[in-house]
């Protein structure tokens, strides 16, 4: 008798867990289901020439931007500063304001190799100089951006999560021995700025799941 109510209790075990797997799937289906249909509802909001240019949501980086402090505009200026002072001692030159024609100034201390290519304060203060005909031209802004490598001077592109990054632009072609072309990277970001303008510009439907 023992043993008959022994294997009933094992028997009603067993069901017990059967059950309680096949709920769990159950209630994951149905999450699932949710998801979809929230996404499927959202998408038919959109016509078809919208849809052909969505762009579905990018996984977020772990990032932040923020306006540059009051000691971080004096540094920015310190650069500024003394990249006019190594331009106005190497090629006499008196006028720099961040315009197109400051890449000509620059272009002539690469192609005399003026500057040596490990003397990366020279070239990152170089960069500030040409970040400043970037901001100029691509109406960009300074700020900090900050990500689990540290914190960076950056150009933002309006208030989006586009950003350039001038001031090592340089010193890291002198680095590696690559070609430095101002204009020819000017032409080049110029293209990846006419990118963000593309991306903004695109329907953007909301993350289900972050909706949620």
């Amino acid at each position: 008798m023992k043993q008959i109510c022994s294997l009933l209790i094992f028997v009603c075990y067993l069901s017990v867990l059967c059950f309680g797997a096949t709920a769990q799937e159950v209630n994951s289906e149905v999450e699932q289901g949710e998801i979809q249909t929230e996404l499927t509802s959202s998408m038919r909001e959109l016509t078809p020439e919208q849809l052909e240019q969505y762009a579905f949501p990018e996984q977020q980086d772990n990032f932040e931007s923020r306006d540059l402090t009051a000691g971080q505009v004096e540094i920015l200026e310190n650069m500024r500063k003394a990249a006019k002072e190594l331009l106005q001692r190497k090629l006499g030159i008196l006028s720099v304001n961040g315009t197109k024609s400051d890449l000509a100034a620059i272009q002539s201390l690469v192609n005399r190799r003026m500057v040596r290519l490990d003397d990366v304060i020279v070239w990152q203060n170089l960069g500030v100089v040409f970040g400043d005909v970037l901001a100029r031209e691509f109406n960009m802004i300074w700020v900090i951006y900050e990500d689990d490598l540290g914190a960076s001077k950056a150009l933002r592109w309006r208030k989006t999560d586009n950003f350039l990054f001038p001031v090592t632009m340089l010193s890291k072609r002198a680095k590696y021995g690559e070609e430095i072309n101002l204009e020819q990277i000017f032409d080049e970001l110029s293209v990846t700025v006419d990118e963000f303008k593309a991306w903004e510009s695109q329907p953007k439907l909301p993350n289900p799941i972050k909706s949620r």
